[in-house]
């Protein structure tokens, strides 16, 4: 379960701190998140998520990162999606840390009991605050992917097909969920 802890006020740097003890630890705006480690249907949905973004990805000249990548918005704002897509640097090269950048063209996120609220609520707001291309959230209970565009102010919840076109010149993606969620549940 998303825990949130209020000793004090917490950092990015104050992450570098805690015990590596399988669980994600997340900060946004100066409150600590722990997250355990996800459930076997919880990857098996990030790793074929990530099979369907990476070569498009490629084609698109974007790049695919996959949990854990510390995504640091500010010293006070670093998460770690389950998926994050971030354009490539000037010269063509992969961005080593998100710092090189500080920007993602889409983030996705698969719910688990522990951390929908957190999702669904800080995260959501976060991304739209940070002017994130796009945030998924992939409810996979509900067999659905919650899109919420660039500033998250409204979604669309998407249940047979998501298309997804970060960049002009490049043909959409197009996700057939009907059979993204059965090759997962």
């Amino acid at each position: 379960m998303a825990m949130s802890q209020t000793e004090g006020r917490w950092t990015a740097e104050r992450l570098q701190t805690l015990p590596d003890d399988g669980r994600r630890y997340e900060v946004i705006d100066g409150e600590l998140f722990a997250t355990p480690a996800p459930s076997g249907s919880h990857q098996d949905a990030v790793f074929e998520m990530g099979q369907l973004l990476a070569p498009y990805a490629r084609s698109a000249g974007l790049h695919m990162r996959v949990a854990p990548w510390a995504v640091r918005f500010s010293g006070v704002r670093e998460v770690q999606p389950d998926l994050v897509v971030i354009p490539l640097l000037a010269d063509g090269s992969r961005p080593s840390t998100f710092a090189e950048l500080g920007r993602a063209a889409l983030v996705v996120e698969v719910l688990s009991r522990g951390t929908a609220r957190v999702d669904r609520g800080r995260k959501r707001l976060l991304y739209g605050e940070e002017d994130v291309g796009e945030y998924w959230i992939v409810d996979l209970d509900g067999r659905c992917v919650e899109r919420w565009g660039r500033g998250g102010v409204e979604s669309d919840v998407c249940r047979s097909m998501l298309a997804w076109q970060p960049v002009s010149d490049c043909d959409a993606l197009v996700i057939n969920l009907a059979r993204y969620f059965d090759a997962v549940v």
